[in-house]
């Protein structure tokens, strides 16, 4: 894996406010222009022969690219239109605000639709939109109402009173709305897929299905332009995604992959909705150039779309020289490949949503269909590309079987892997490739020995506990390098992946060499494996060094943003072993200080500039020496200094004094006549070494086997106190011990 490795690519380590983000890859902003500025020249083509993120080809052709991308999916490429066209937020104000004013009866549409969600304030009786309602996951009916009195002020949940469930029974046009959302999918539809598109219309409570279909209506029926339609149509499907039932409640971050809604669930207000989506609308930046194959962009940068599959594309002659293949995914989702084929059909009809009517199927989620897609996808461009060619591969959200199906995809598709980044929050990879010029080399009959050495190697490297993924990976990896993995899809067997994976599960089994343990750090929780034998000194873990590096750019930079301390310390440790978010924040946190609440722009705390920290070591080493002489005993050494019984000679305690929380030079090598083993450190470390306890098991079992932590503010209390003896310095040692105070998470993505 060493001479893979390559750090992750964060960008801005911000996400775009994209529509359907949610069901988007996650591709931090500004990324793929940072490995574009280095290995693409500016003014080349690109290829995305995917088209599953428009941020893709908007963020290439900004930067001064031709990108041409084959997208078979009318949703997707619906998406990359509007975006590209960077239509102003008031052409999106006056297409809804014409949508709105047309007439159903004797009232126009809008008081018609808010007149659905109309409800009484509990406390001042006057008629107000509801903010939403709540469901639990089977009912008829919600069982609660949300609201924010205008009037009053009153907010809150509150239940529903026979008005609103009078309004919900009035709801008489539901039944004939189901029936022309199934209508739109086509006749000829089978009964599978009728099924699964009947199963996925149960997301939509009545009220919802009601207000969608009538603006669909409204806006298919007279008095809208054109251009009006497409701009209300491009509103529309972040609303037809806020119409659905899977937004839990209370609101958490999770992406929705099942069909399934959560136990409880929010039904919103659509009408009020559509202020977000304007919203969303308005941020899009300027115009880009797009044209429509085989038109081309204009060479200063623009975009080139083909709809249609990408082996159609291949096909084509007069293709331009690609200087590079970017392919951007994420873990398929069953929700957005079926809701995203109705909401196709439900926009332009059946023949725009017959190519995805397979995606109806669940198996369009699974890890082989994901493989299968991915390798059809790339295998044709290795004979229209150079063998030069790099292919820059992002896939979030990964699972073991999902990290299988991507490295395969590439990998059965004639690719070879040149470097791979790890980002271990998504969790994702971003990884470059190259056509495969070599003859694949011919594995042994047993791959259980090349597993072995690389799940060593990796944890020895780490040198500390790890993850899962990050272990499956290596194993992968290692597999791929020796051979093991099948070299065509067709050789891929049913089920690989579980066998895969209970070969990993059997080598970790190996309690002779791998031991199970579990993290409870926030951020950091659950499962681990370590190597059963006791660490050597060197190398320091993961979380020694990464605390080194911190400090180090803390340093060298005198202000920082937590995204520049991420990439600097991915830059140190790139590949598999990056560290989580959460221990950098805990590093930061430990040692920083915020210039200013909520404006991420941190400084080294005064008292942690190397000068005072010096002064202070001095200090506390003098404390120390003055203490052990009031107590009677004999005080030599520096680091360790040693408090030495006068009469029998034997080392009573041993102090370790450091301003880090980089303890395990200390453990790893303890003084070995030593009865009592005190590491003294500055309060702020303390709860750094607590974080690491709580993440790193074995850290913590180490230090309970006969370690102290001793902080420098109460060493100094005690050193004041005239009364203190024998007893009193055994009673008060471990009085202030280290505490994790839960801190705010880098909020990035």
């Amino acid at each position: 894996m060493d001479t893979l490795a390559t750090p992750y690519r964060l960008g801005s380590g911000a996400l775009l406010p994209l529509p359907l983000a949610r069901y988007l890859p996650r591709l931090p902003a500004g990324a793929l222009r940072e490995w574009l500025n280095i290995h693409v020249p500016p003014g080349a083509w690109l290829l995305d022969p995917l088209g599953l993120h428009p941020q893709v080809a908007l963020e290439a052709a900004q930067a001064g690219y031709r990108v041409l991308v084959a997208c078979n999916h009318p949703l997707l490429a619906f998406l990359l239109q509007s975006l590209a066209a960077g239509t102003g937020g008031d052409a999106f104000r006056k297409a809804l605000a014409a949508l709105l004013t047309t007439r159903r009866g004797d009232q126009r549409l809008e008081p018609y639709l808010l007149g659905l969600y109309q409800t009484t304030c509990p406390r001042c009786q006057a008629a107000v939109p509801a903010e939403g309602y709540l469901w639990q996951r089977g009912a008829l009916q919600p069982h609660a109402r949300l609201l924010h009195c205008p009037h009053c002020g009153e907010q809150g949940e509150f239940t529903l009173t026979p008005e609103d469930q009078a309004i919900l029974q009035s709801i008489g046009a539901a039944p004939l709305h189901r029936a022309r959302a199934l209508s739109r999918l086509g006749a000829e539809t089978d009964n599978a897929t009728r099924a699964a598109a009947e199963n996925l219309l149960r997301l939509y409570p009545p009220r919802a299905l009601t207000v969608l279909f009538t603006l669909l209506n409204r806006i298919e029926g007279p008095g809208l332009t054109p251009e009006q339609r497409t701009w209300l149509h491009a509103l529309l499907i972040p609303l037809l995604d806020r119409g659905t039932a899977l937004w839990p409640w209370p609101q958490t971050p999770l992406r929705p992959r099942l069909t399934q809604p959560p136990p409880t669930f929010i039904e919103v207000n659509l009408v009020r909705a559509l202020d977000e989506v304007l919203a969303l609308w308005s941020t899009v930046t300027a115009p880009v150039p797009l044209t429509l194959w085989p038109a081309l962009p204009p060479p200063e940068g623009g975009i080139c779309l083909f709809r249609g599959r990408m082996r159609t594309l291949a096909a084509q002659p007069d293709l331009p020289p690609f200087g590079a293949v970017l392919a951007v995914l994420t873990r398929p989702s069953a929700a957005f490949w079926g809701l995203s084929t109705l909401w196709s059909a439900w926009l332009w009809g059946e023949d725009a949503a017959r190519p995805l009517l397979g995606l109806l199927n669940p198996r369009a989620a699974a890890w082989n269909w994901l493989a299968n897609a991915l390798h059809h996808a790339l295998r044709p461009l290795t004979r229209r590309v150079r063998p030069e060619t790099p292919l820059w591969l992002m896939a979030d959200e990964l699972t073991p079987a999902a990290a299988l199906a991507v490295l395969l995809g590439a990998h059965t598709a004639g690719w070879e892997m040149q470097a791979l980044a790890y980002d271990p929050e998504a969790p994702a990879l971003q990884a470059t490739w190259q056509v495969r010029t070599a003859p694949l080399p011919t594995p042994t009959d047993n791959p259980k020995p090349c597993l072995h050495q690389a799940l060593q190697r990796h944890l020895s490297e780490r040198a500390e506990p790890a993850d899962y993924l990050p272990l499956y990976l290596e194993g992968i990896l290692a597999l791929r390098a020796q051979g093991y993995l099948p070299a065509r899809v067709e050789d891929i067997p049913p089920g690989y992946a579980g066998r895969l994976q209970a070969l990993v599960n059997d080598v970790l089994a190996d309690t002779t060499t791998f031991t199970r343990l579990h993290a409870r750090a926030e951020g950091e929780s659950g499962p681990r494996w370590g190597l059963t034998a006791p660490p050597p000194p060197e190398p320091l873990p993961l979380a020694d060094r990464a605390e080194k590096a911190v400090v180090g750019y803390l340093l060298n930079h005198p202000l920082v943003t937590t995204v520049e301390v991420e990439q600097a310390v991915r830059q140190a440790f790139p590949g598999l072993i990056t560290p989580r978010r959460a221990l950098l924040q805990a590093i930061l946190t430990s040692y920083a200080q915020e210039v200013a609440a909520g404006a991420d722009q941190w400084q080294l705390r005064p008292q942690d500039q190397p000068n005072q920290r010096r002064r202070d070591l001095q200090a506390v080493a003098h404390a120390l020496r003055h203490l052990g002489t009031r107590l009677g005993y004999e005080v030599e050494g520096d680091n360790p200094l040693l408090w030495r019984h006068a009469q029998s000679g034997e080392v009573r305690y041993a102090f370790y004094l450091l301003a880090s929380a980089m303890v395990w030079r200390f453990l790893a090598a303890p003084h070995p006549q030593a009865h009592h083993h005190v590491l003294v450190l500055p309060g702020s470390r303390a709860g750094l070494l607590a974080y690491k306890m709580q993440r790193d098991p074995r850290l913590a079992a180490t230090l309970q086997r006969g370690w102290h932590v001793l902080k420098f503010r109460h060493l100094h209390r005690m050193a004041g106190q005239s009364d203190l003896g024998h007893d009193l310095w055994e009673a008060l040692l471990d009085s202030d011990p280290p505490l994790w105070r839960e801190t705010a998470q880098m909020s990035m993505f």
